[in-house]
């Protein structure tokens, strides 16, 4: 059964489609009801407001990744909050994808990827098949039939040379954070706001955050945890000029 529900933030709004069963409603109650990604709930919500309007009163486009985006919920959110910017969502599973696509049709500035977030080139596959949507786990397979895409190859896609600007990634990947966080790291440092949901809870003795924390422990960057997600700002905020 599918349920329709239109969604408002500010003067934006837009309508999804939700598969409902005991995981999308849940999901979307979590996005727009407790508004989990929302930075109104950081002492330095003001400085990525300032860094967001100043990209855009000089003519950037920031640039916004969502990786694990799922059925698109959170990227739609993104957009509505930050209707200036370029969203970039990915998805490995198929059914999630092809939701992601639909709920985001309305949505220009939204482009989706049918990839799974890695460090490096490889082949994966979905793991756990038979889970409930909100959980698809990756896994390098020589013959998976799931291609990777690493964030450099995405900035490459979407320059600063072409106005793009980084400005937030957000990170749900379901474990495979150990993998995205394993080498070729330096991109966090473009990121103005970084995101993250850490899977040790689902995944215990496995280490899954463990590349993330070496990646991170060595930037100056706030390390807030809120909920399920941690929110990373680095301990200067430069505006673009």
């Amino acid at each position: 059964m599918i349920e329709t529900r239109t969604v408002t933030l500010g003067d934006q709004s837009a309508t999804v489609s939700l598969r409902a069963d005991k995981y999308e409603i849940p999901l979307f109650e979590q996005i727009f009801g407790a508004q989990v990604f929302s930075v109104a709930r950081l002492k330095r919500a003001a400085e990525l407001n300032k860094f967001y309007n100043f990209a855009v009163q000089m003519g950037w486009t920031p640039l916004i990744i969502d990786l694990g985006a799922n059925v698109g919920l959170s990227a739609l959110y993104f957009s509505l909050q930050w209707p200036k910017a370029k969203v970039l969502a990915v998805e490995p599973e198929a059914s999630n994808f092809d939701c992601l696509v639909a709920n985001t049709l309305s949505r220009p500035q939204i482009t989706a990827f049918q990839r799974a977030a890695s460090c490096r080139q490889e082949a994966v596959e979905i793991s756990n098949p038979d889970t409930d949507p909100v959980g698809f786990q990756t896994r390098a397979a020589a013959g998976g039939g799931i291609a990777t895409i690493t964030v450099p190859e995405l900035l490459q896609q979407y320059p600063m040379s072409a106005g793009f600007l980084p400005f937030m990634i957000k990170v749900d990947i379901e474990g495979y954070e150990s993998v995205l966080f394993e080498e070729n790291v330096d991109w966090i440092d473009a990121f103005p706001l970084m995101t993250i949901e850490l899977h040790d809870w689902a995944l215990p003795g496995q280490g899954t955050s463990k590349n993330f924390l070496k990646a991170i422990a060595g930037r100056d960057r706030d390390f807030v945890y809120l909920g399920e997600n941690v929110f990373s700002i680095p301990y200067r905020l430069s505006l673009p000029i």
